[in-house]
């Protein structure tokens, strides 16, 4: 996914993916989507990404 850097880029990522996560009925659940700069990685592999601390992003940000 490319940055979104435009207000209305990103409504439509959005809405894109609620429509795509309401038509399948394991994702049909899914009632708010958070976007991330960056994902945090484990500093022992690059490229893993390090999801206790995207998990705790969320949590903090699904408060608000």
């Amino acid at each position: 996914i490319e940055l979104v850097k435009n207000r209305k880029r990103k409504i439509y990522l959005y809405e894109e993916l609620r429509t795509m996560a309401s038509e399948n009925s394991h994702t049909s659940d899914i009632d708010r989507i958070l976007f991330h700069r960056t994902f945090p990685v484990d500093p022992r592999h690059n490229a893993k990404i390090f999801r206790e601390r995207l998990a705790d992003w969320a949590r903090i940000k699904m408060k608000l």
